[in-house]
């Protein structure tokens, strides 16, 4: 029995992608999701190059042998497609009657009528489907089979649970009088052979059974993007100048200075083409192409973007292949931290913003106490952002883990509109969001106070201190602990990480309380190597826009000063804030608006306390 379903495209993406099982809502049975109906997405309107790196390199965490994906990914390898409906399949096929004076098990391996469903054979009673299943981490889900007597056979075979909500205590009991016969609930997975691995037998919605793996970018094409393609590290160095500001970047796009970087390229072209016409060799050609290049080296002073990149050089200490994934960030902190041209579809606002749009005194007070309170929680700036495009896509699934190796990773079964590449269902909506921008200075400050580092910030500009942590944080695995105590900066890139993310998780709770929004309708965006954050609505549920704005304009210093007053409270103190830091009464939000799964939180980074880590005592930042 299968049922058609039509669900929000981003509700679906979390909640009924391929292998999922559900509740059905109309009816008292489970079902699993089987096949999707999909369309093409519009790639005029994504970045699929930038969406492609992103999936490959996330992919590329697992081992081989660990993963369902092959190790020749390109950007040939994925279907991008939308989701339109959805078809779920009865699952699993295993029921007991709902006489409690019976309670006969009937296991079913097809049903051919939904007749099937409606009565027990022996009793005649109404069948209630059993809600548990067996998983393993290969990704295989079945249902619980159930164990015969080995003298009455299935006939009288029930699920005996004991009254009690542990499944280690449940048993398959023979119901004949006189007969012992009991067996615990065991299963065993084929993926493997001698011994034949375990299977782990939970309630069908535990959320062991189904991990999304999704990633989550802005979607904010740009001409310049197609450079990118091109040459990837001189698109990389070119976003980070424009980050650093070695260049009026707003009022100078991306593609004016990536131009003239293949400005002597196209004119060597046309010289080359200039000469075929006339006649000459091959080998005369090259000799008056390079004579020219070294008529333009002696003679030329260096362009614009050869000084640009050469202080980009001077300040960035890491190589080629880190500058790619750096530029990713960096470029999409750029375009949400400045407007670029009348024509962005974006929409940007900063605090002069308030002041241009409205000059009484009460906003003028007003701004002057949003600034005081950034002041206070060490903030150099908070923006509000319209109409930003948040895209989704989703690409595989893993069950009993998501941390790679721990579990396989499994792709989507092939799509009915493409048998040939992997399936990658995406949605983008646009929606508004805070950011907020940590004072670099104070938190080069707060690491010196704790020993971390010894820097003089009165000695750096504002180039060198944004250079500075882009040099020393790390990759960071949202996957795990990001604590590396071997080297110098894996212990910095721990220290950094843990107070921009619990300083994120503060926000976003406060947010809730002032915006309006349920704590599950917003969701994190971390920008690591700019310390910085972004709070955004995440549209899986119904909203009105509106509530961040509402935030910006007339509560901002309430809500910064509720991070302050009462973030540092929690119902299990002292034991949360002396072991952990974090928990779920005080820090922890949903797996799915948390960019990092709930891991390096710890509040007293931000209010002082003891580093669960090191054992000592820590300087709060928000004590600096």
């Amino acid at each position: 029995m299968s049922k058609p379903m039509y669900r929000g495209k981003t509700q679906v993406l979390y909640s009924y992608l391929p292998g999922k099982t559900f509740d059905y809502e109309d009816e008292p049975y489970i079902f699993m999701v089987k096949d999707v109906i999909s369309k093409p997405v519009n790639k005029e309107n994504t970045d699929i190059f930038y969406i492609t790196n992103k999936i490959i390199r996330y992919i590329y965490r697992w081992d081989e042998a660990n993963r369902d994906f092959p190790s020749n990914l390109s950007l040939n390898s994925f279907y991008f497609a939308s989701i339109q409906q959805v078809q779920g399949r009865l699952f699993p096929l295993i029921f007991e009657c709902s006489n409690t004076k019976c309670k006969k098990v009937h296991q079913f391996y097809d049903l051919h009528t939904e007749r099937e469903l409606i009565r027990c054979v022996k009793c005649g009673s109404a069948l209630e489907q059993i809600d548990l299943v067996a998983v393993h981490e290969c990704g295989r889900m079945d249902p619980i089979w159930m164990r015969k007597c080995p003298v009455h056979g299935d006939e009288h075979i029930m699920l005996e649970r004991h009254g009690s909500m542990q499944i280690t205590y449940y048993e398959w009991r023979c119901r004949v009088p006189g007969c012992n016969h009991r067996t615990r609930l065991f299963q065993h997975c084929n993926c493997k052979e001698d011994p034949k691995p375990r299977m782990t037998i939970v309630n069908h919605n535990r959320s062991l059974t189904y991990y999304p793996h999704c990633i989550t970018m802005i979607n904010l094409k740009d001409n310049s993007r197609e450079k990118k393609y091109e040459d990837e590290v001189t698109y990389g160095k070119i976003v980070a100048a424009a980050y650093l500001k070695l260049f009026d970047y707003g009022n100078q796009s991306l593609l004016s200075v990536l131009s003239d970087a293949h400005e002597k390229d196209e004119n060597i072209e046309k010289m080359r083409l200039l000469l075929e016409t006339m006649g000459l060799t091959q080998e005369q050609i090259e000799m008056q192409i390079n004579s020219a290049l070294q008529q333009i080296q002696n003679n030329q002073a260096k362009s614009k973007k050869e000084k640009i990149i050469e202080r980009v050089d001077q300040l960035l200490k890491i190589d080629d292949e880190k500058i790619k994934f750096v530029s990713d960030e960096l470029y999409e902190y750029i375009r949400i931290t400045t407007r670029v041209d009348d024509n962005q579809d974006i929409k940007i606002y900063t605090l002069d913003n308030l002041l241009k749009t409205n000059q009484d005194n009460y906003v003028n007070n007003l701004v002057v106490e949003y600034k005081n309170a950034m002041k206070l929680l060490g903030l150099q700036d908070v923006t509000l952002i319209e109409q930003l495009p948040i895209t989704y896509a989703a690409f595989g699934y893993s069950r009993i883990s998501r941390i790679p190796n721990q579990a396989k990773l499994n792709c989507f079964p092939l799509d009915a509109n493409d048998k040939y590449h992997y399936p990658v269902y995406m949605d983008t909506t646009k929606t508004e969001a805070l950011h907020f921008q940590l004072d670099l200075k104070q938190v080069l400050k707060w690491l010196t106070m704790n020993g971390i580092v010894d820097i003089d910030v009165t000695q750096l500009s504002e180039q060198e201190i944004k250079a500075w942590f882009i040099n020393h944080m790390e990759e960071v695995d949202f996957f795990g602990e990001v604590a590396n105590k071997e080297t110098k900066n894996g212990e910095i890139t721990s220290y950094l990480f843990t107070l921009l993310h619990s300083f994120a998780h503060l926000v976003l709770r406060q947010c809730t309380m002032l915006s309006g929004f349920d704590v599950n309708t917003l969701s994190e965006y971390l920008f690591p190597k700019t310390m910085s954050f972004m709070i955004y609505v995440n549209n899986r549920s119904s909203f009105i826009i509106g509530g961040l704005f509402t935030v910006f304009e007339q509560s901002l210093q309430n809500l910064l000063y509720k991070v302050k007053d009462e973030g540092d409270y929690c119902v299990y103190d002292p034991i949360c804030k002396d072991e952990r830091g974090a928990c779920h009464a005080c820090m922890h939000i949903a797996e799915f608006s948390c960019s990092a799964f709930n891991r390096n939180l710890d509040r007293n980074y931000l209010y002082g306390g003891i580093d669960r880590r090191s054992n000592k005592q820590i300087v709060g930042y928000f004590e600096v």
